[in-house]
């Protein structure tokens, strides 16, 4: 009975903690993962219809790069935090964006190879 007692205490410290601090306690917060708000997700694939095309092989890792850079600068003054950039980019934007221009470049090489 005394362990059960004592349980109950430590409990209602971590709920009055809580309620003092108005926050999720410290482990709370590092288990989480970053939430990817409906509206981060819809700014990346809006941001990347209208700045992302074909570029040679060559300067893709350099396009890269320069469209992180500008999409995270878009992505802050629309009121977007890095970490639901990410969470929209699925945990990497560096390589979210890679992948898309990778992508752009294939249809631009099949569409080449259909004419």
């Amino acid at each position: 009975m005394r362990t059960a007692i004592e349980g109950g205490k430590l409990l209602a410290r971590k709920i009055l903690a809580r309620k003092i601090l108005g926050r999720k306690s410290w482990d709370e917060c590092l288990r989480e993962e970053p939430e990817m708000s409906e509206r981060a997700r819809e700014f990346l694939e809006h941001w990347v219809s209208g700045h992302v095309g074909a570029v040679a092989d060559e300067y893709r890792m350099r396009e890269t790069v320069r469209l992180v850079a500008q999409c995270r600068d878009d992505a802050i003054r629309a009121g977007i935090a890095p970490d639901e950039l990410r969470a929209a980019a699925g945990g990497n934007l560096i390589q979210c964006m890679l992948a898309v221009l990778s992508a752009a470049a294939a249809r631009t090489r099949q569409t080449a190879d259909l004419d």
